[in-house]
């Protein structure tokens, strides 16, 4: 699984499923590929009936960083604190810390600032305390008067400067989030079958 990773606001806004597409300035993924959204982790000393689970690396374990919440393998024990630094970003976070997990429904070309409104506030975008919609990753942030302008203040913040304009990028669309068991069981399908896979699963489940 390839790992598209999220700032800590746009990963509580997919855990919503308040965000359902993501762009990108280039992908390797394709549509039907299954994705994880690595997240930030961050060191934490003893945490409350951990020893049972886990023996920690040097007295450490793992925390999501936008929630404090313990990191769970998929073996049901804690992660212990494995990085030499005090924070894991998000690029970096392993498959097996993951906890979001997309099934790609389509993934085409398209100029950045061809963004509409309606995919913008898909993105992720949301309205503040004043009405006007901000950047999610920014405190106190300045609010703008169109999902479409807080979009561009999200990219210029991560991409740098002037980065929004006509460039093209890749648009994931990512659907609702599934979980892990059913990441693992389309990802051991042959690839380029997983949509009809997904599709027939879910019929069966209803």
């Amino acid at each position: 699984m390839r790992n598209v990773q999220l700032s800590d606001a746009l990963a509580e806004k997919r855990a919503l499923g308040l965000k359902t597409v993501t762009r990108r300035p280039s992908t390797f993924v394709q549509a039907g590929d299954v994705v994880y959204h690595g997240e930030a982790l961050v060191r934490a000393g003893a945490i409350a009936d951990a020893d049972r689970r886990s023996d920690p690396k040097n007295g450490y374990f793992a925390l999501y960083r936008r929630d404090d919440v313990a990191v769970e393998r998929p073996d049901g024990l804690l992660e212990s604190w494995g990085w030499q630094r005090p924070v894991q970003i998000a690029r970096y976070c392993p498959t097996r810390c993951a906890r979001l997990f997309s099934l790609v429904r389509e993934v085409r070309v398209e100029p950045l600032n061809a963004i509409t409104e309606e995919q913008a506030i898909a993105e992720g975008m949301a309205r503040g305390r004043l009405g006007g919609f901000v950047d999610p990753g920014e405190e106190d942030a300045a609010e703008y008067a169109t999902a479409v302008r807080a979009f561009a203040a999200t990219w210029n913040r991560i991409y740098g400067p002037g980065s929004f304009g006509p460039s093209p990028v890749s648009v994931l669309e990512l659907g609702e989030p599934i979980s892990r068991e059913d990441a693992e069981w389309l990802a051991s399908r042959k690839r380029g079958t997983t949509l009809a896979a997904w599709a027939e699963r879910k019929g069966k489940a209803a």
